[in-house]
């Protein structure tokens, strides 16, 4: 239960009391842009900061999305930081990324159907990425085997990038993405065009081969069974040896072709070589049996996905440092994407969604290039309602795409090696930087106006808001 029940997003947000003790209030629909740069050293409060904002947004109706690298982001957590009247237990969605015991995942071969996310192409290249990332040592002749892979795997699902009518399943309002291929299919691609390159046949031959080989499988099961009579059992299998005959004179067309040369055209895998396939076959298998692109594919009641208006933890603490770095670029791109499609209105008056990441080394890793999804939503996720806030342990943590796009910057202590980065990229001299108190004071600037002292939610501080 909220002390003071719910607000709304027009209510000004307090945050403490200046060395004058005035009220300092962020009003969300007076500001620039909707982004909060948190800048301090390790144990100066910026987990703090972060939890009492959170919990007041979240008062007024937001939706958050915290990406939490370290176990800092629960229930309990809020309740220490002093802010356990703006939250409840049922405020928190936690979604926990794991290798045995997960119950999230993300298939990155789904995609947003919005025209200006960039269809199947722009898909292909957020896969392409998150290859990368997961196997830094992927070849440029393994990238380029898998873009056409991925062309091949949406294809065969019926998925065009030139036509959008099929990027959504319309008989399937509650999943309309739900047809979308996943890291199953690619790998089933894959095996399908090793066997053909290998053998010399055409990939269709051997789809073919595969979906008779199961169909044949299902049949004998039936039958063994025994809940068939003789001649249901004799149809099934004159059905079969039909199909196997079928299938035989496929299997003589393509090698009279492939012989003879009485093709059209080549197909894309001419040329390609057997080891190469194995090899990025070892990393979609890797990408397979880690679990977090695919827990819940036939099953996808079994995995949590975000909710609106809850504070979404997605906890990632358990991961290896590589696979972090590979979930963190596609969490981006996802609550970036989710902005875009449930937009309902472009500019709004204030946002509605907050991204929170607060680890400074990992924003900056995820703003290498201006393309990267942190960038983009820095730089245009305001006209979707996206915004996002930023904890780092100091300036040189942010790219300079990053720092332009922040209206309101809090300042927490650090060290004196760091008083050099303050001036260089706040303009805050030493004698300013001393005067803030660890855990307690903020140097904080709102909508590039000066920077003001503010005791940060103080324990005695009783405003509700």
């Amino acid at each position: 239960m909220h002390a003071g029940g719910r607000l709304d997003a027009f209510s000004p947000l307090s945050i403490g009391l200046s060395t004058r003790g005035a009220d300092v209030q962020l009003a969300l629909q007076q500001l620039s842009n909707p982004h909060y740069l948190v800048s301090g050293m390790s144990g100066s409060g910026k987990s703090h900061l972060i939890r009492n904002i959170i919990a007041r947004l979240n008062r007024r109706g937001l939706t958050s999305h915290i990406i939490e690298l370290h176990p800092d982001m629960s229930h309990a957590d809020f309740v220490s930081a002093g802010c356990g009247d703006h939250v409840s237990p049922d405020d928190f969605n936690y979604l926990n990324f794991d290798y045995v015991d997960g119950d999230a995942s993300v298939n990155i071969l789904q995609f947003n159907p919005n025209a200006e996310s960039g269809g199947v192409y722009m898909a292909i290249q957020d896969v392409l990425d998150v290859a990368r990332l997961f196997n830094p040592s992927l070849g440029s002749r393994q990238v380029t085997y898998l873009q056409k892979l991925l062309e091949y795997t949406y294809s065969r699902k019926g998925i065009s990038h030139n036509d959008p009518t099929t990027w959504v399943d319309h008989s399937n309002p509650r999943n309309p993405t739900g047809h979308h291929p996943n890291l199953h299919d690619l790998l089933d691609s894959l095996v399908e065009v090793r066997r053909a390159v290998a053998s010399g046949l055409g990939g269709d031959v051997f789809a073919e081969v595969e979906k008779l080989r199961r169909q044949v499988k299902k049949s004998k099961r039936t039958i063994d069974s025994g809940v068939l009579d003789e001649e249901d059992e004799a149809d099934k299998t004159d059905d079969l040896m039909k199909r196997f005959e079928v299938l035989k004179e496929t299997v003589c067309a393509t090698l009279h072709r492939e012989i003879f040369g009485d093709g059209d055209s080549e197909p894309f895998y001419q040329g390609w070589k057997t080891d190469t396939l194995d090899s990025l076959a070892d990393t979609i298998r890797s990408m397979v049996e880690s679990s977090l692109f695919t827990r819940g594919v036939d099953d996808p009641q079994l995995v949590k996905g975000p909710r609106k208006g809850k504070i979404n933890v997605y906890r990632l603490s358990n991961l290896s440092y590589v696979h972090q770095k590979t979930m963190i670029h596609i969490l981006l791109t996802r609550i970036y994407n989710a902005s875009m499609r449930m937009c309902k209105q472009l500019n709004p008056e204030t946002p509605d969604t907050y991204l929170v990441l607060d680890e400074g080394r990992y924003a900056k890793e995820a703003a290498k290039n201006p393309m990267s999804p942190l960038n983009v939503i820095m730089g245009g996720s305001r006209k979707f309602g996206l915004g996002a806030i930023i904890g780092v342990q100091g300036p040189e943590q942010i790219s300079n795409d990053m720092a332009q796009n922040f209206a309101t910057k809090f300042i927490l202590a650090c060290a004196e090696a760091g008083y050099a980065d303050a001036k260089k990229y706040f303009n805050l001299p030493p004698a300013r930087m001393k005067k803030i108190t660890p855990k307690k004071d903020a140097l904080v600037s709102i909508n590039s106006d000066p920077f003001e002292l503010v005791r940060l939610f103080p324990r005695e501080y009783r405003s509700v808001a």
